[in-house]
């Protein structure tokens, strides 16, 4: 009984440790990489990569934590990253801030904002490292003078001046770069399922040695968000430079308004950023048309279609059938609102339908269409006078 009682709890442990591996995986994961900081007389770059293990959107925070009192040493970052991605940042810590400090800790603290609110810490022990000082002692000529004396002849004196080469000091030339954007095929608006291409120009400005920068492209929001991102990874030869081309769908479910292209650029320790112009990505509202105009006949239902189009989705279709007023003139009153029916296509281009009751009035059938997209954009057409027949 004992071992059954035992099988039956080790069962449930098991199902409780799968279920936490699955589901309680952290959505992020940032690793501080301790081997590539790099100090300098007034500053230290630690650098850090973003794994993201599913679709979210976090904000990033830096610490120092010295006998157990944290301050903040840098700005936040917000970053929206896809499944599977990556993003590569630097966090730099100022001469005010590394004062007085030789050892401390990193903490680095991800705030997960969409689709769950979490938090991670990530940390790890910083010393200080002191630069090497090489110093370069060059021999001077030294005269010497020896005097040789023999029995019976007179004093001589010999002069001996040792020799020493010149050495021609060659300092090595940096590794750099530098990303040109090229502005000719952006344009100022873009529809949905169009395609965003920025070309830019990568050029190797070392001429003694070859590059291998990495360049990052970022679709951002006018607020800073990722929607989307794109890596290159480039080798140049000396003074060589190299055209690339960033491209991005339009897809339906980024908001319309206002983003731009950031280039991000990593290469050692150097770090090149540059922004391309704004543009808009717009909504335009549906389109409403009728395929041919109606026949209305007297105490006989009567189908009616109309063809609506969206760059992203149609919503609703309707169709009003109106009465004129007697004052003014040109103006209807709604007698009732009706939905049309999607009977081919999709809800970017469809033929909708309404079949109405059977008409049992005299003289005209007046009505009018209006049809709403996703994001509330309305298109009404004109109104439609038909003459029933009988």
């Amino acid at each position: 009984m004992k071992y059954y009682k035992f099988i039956y709890f080790l069962s449930i442990l098991i199902v409780f440790l799968v279920i936490k591996i699955i589901f309680l995986k952290p959505s992020v994961k940032v690793v501080i990489e301790k081997d590539k900081i790099v100090f300098s007389t007034a500053t230290a770059k630690i650098p850090l990569k973003v794994f993201a293990n599913r679709d979210s959107i976090f904000s990033i925070s830096f610490y120092i934590e010295e006998k157990k009192i944290k301050q903040k040493v840098f700005t936040d970052y917000v970053i929206a990253l896809r499944k599977g991605q990556d993003y590569d940042l630097v966090c730099e810590l100022n001469e005010y801030i590394l004062k007085e400090k030789n050892f401390f800790l990193f903490l680095t603290k991800v705030k997960e904002l969409l689709p769950y609110k979490k938090e991670y810490f990530y940390s790890t022990f910083v010393k200080k490292t002191v630069a090497e000082v090489v110093e370069k002692v060059v021999s001077e000529p030294v005269s010497t003078t020896v005097n040789i004396v023999e029995e019976k002849k007179p004093l001589k004196e010999e002069k001996v001046v040792s020799k020493y080469k010149e050495e021609k000091i060659v300092v090595k030339e940096k590794p750099d770069f530098e990303i040109i954007i090229s502005s000719e095929e952006i344009k100022k608006k873009y529809n949905y399922d169009e395609k965003i291409k920025l070309s830019f120009f990568v050029k190797n400005k070392t001429s003694t040695s070859q590059v291998s920068p990495k360049i990052n492209a970022f679709l951002k929001t006018k607020s800073n968000v990722i929607v989307s991102s794109q890596t290159f990874n480039i080798k140049l030869m000396p003074l060589e430079t190299r055209l690339f081309i960033a491209k991005f769908d339009v897809l339906k479910d980024y908001f319309a308004g206002s983003y731009y292209i950031e280039l991000n650029g990593i290469l050692d320790d150097k770090r090149y950023v540059v922004c391309s112009e704004e543009f808009e990505i717009i909504d335009t509202p549906p389109k409403v048309s009728l395929p041919e105009m109606p026949v209305i006949r007297y105490k006989l239902s009567n189908t009616i279609l109309a063809e609506v189009e969206d760059d992203k989705e149609v919503v609703e279709v309707k169709l009003i059938e109106v009465i004129p007023k007697k004052k003014p003139p040109n103006e209807y009153q709604v007698v009732s609102e009706n939905q049309m029916i999607l009977v081919a296509g999709n809800k970017k281009a469809g033929l909708y339908s309404y079949t109405t009751p059977k008409i049992l009035k005299k003289g005209f059938y007046a009505f009018y269409i209006s049809t709403r997209d996703s994001s509330d954009n309305i298109t009404t057409t004109e109104v439609f006078k038909v003459k029933i027949i009988r």
